[in-house]
């Protein structure tokens, strides 16, 4: 710190300056570049909650249309699955028919 810059007395609640030596060691640096640090960071300008929050709602609609999409297309698969299904069990039918008449003759 350059003797040009401001100081400041600073009344501090009791355990405060435990902790702010604490945390000054744990990040490898003096109090006093500890408390600037903090107090730098206070003043960054914060995401606007309320945004963050509509983008979130949105892809969570988006989602949800999605996985609608998805369940009428495992729908429209299944039925088209079953009518295949009926489809061969008909034409298996008609086929093994048609071999037990010639089984006959």
């Amino acid at each position: 710190m350059a003797r040009t810059d401001e100081q400041m007395n600073l009344r501090l609640p009791d355990g405060m300056r435990d902790r702010v030596r604490a945390e000054a060691k744990a990040n490898g640096r003096s109090m006093n570049a500890e408390v600037i640090a903090r107090l730098e960071a206070s003043f960054q300008p914060r995401f606007d909650v309320p945004e963050e929050i509509q983008k979130m709602r949105e892809q969570f609609q988006q989602m949800v249309m999605d996985v609608s999409d998805l369940r009428r297309a495992l729908v429209k698969r299944e039925a088209d699955l079953s009518q295949a299904r009926a489809d061969t069990d008909k034409a298996m039918g008609i086929a093994k028919g048609r071999k037990r008449q010639s089984a006959r003759s």
